[in-house]
């Protein structure tokens, strides 16, 4: 099953979201992941990030199939021997990164109240965060896994 494209790596978890801030990762599409976590040998990790960004259209459809999307994502992961480490968020994108943090944790609620701004329609961006599972102001979703 092929996906929107998103982008896959080799790298530590840690190595990985600090490498993200300095360097933008290679464009892969999906079924790219299954071949660079076929590659790992067991220990290491993989990430895949889901853009979020573009046209207002095209961001519209990334946040309607997000779900099917990380769905796909976990379950690559899972399927060729890998457990999911975490999902983080990105802001602003994945290429340029200001804030990576981990969602659907306190970290997620701080970054919304303190480090990312907020904008004039938060009861919206409450109701849409609870639809899609993550702020709808996010640039990226980065999932990382690691070969068992």
């Amino acid at each position: 099953m092929s996906c929107a494209p998103g982008y896959a790596t080799s790298l530590a978890p840690w190595a990985l979201l600090s490498g993200l801030m300095q360097a933008r990762v290679a464009s892969s599409t999906l079924p790219s992941l299954r071949d660079s976590l076929d590659d790992l040998a067991p220990g290491e990790c993989v990430a895949c990030a889901i853009p979020l960004t573009g046209a207002p259209v095209t961001r519209l459809l990334s946040f309607a199939l997000l779900p099917v999307r990380r769905w796909t994502a976990e379950r690559t992961f899972a399927s060729a021997g890998a457990d999911v480490l975490g999902c983080w968020g990105v802001h602003p994108d994945v290429e340029s990164p200001s804030c990576i943090f981990d969602l659907q944790s306190s970290a997620d609620t701080y970054a919304g109240q303190h480090l990312r701004p907020r904008g004039s329609k938060v009861l919206l961006r409450r109701i849409l965060a609870a639809i899609f599972g993550c702020d709808p102001a996010l640039g990226a979703i980065v999932i990382i896994g690691r070969k068992r």
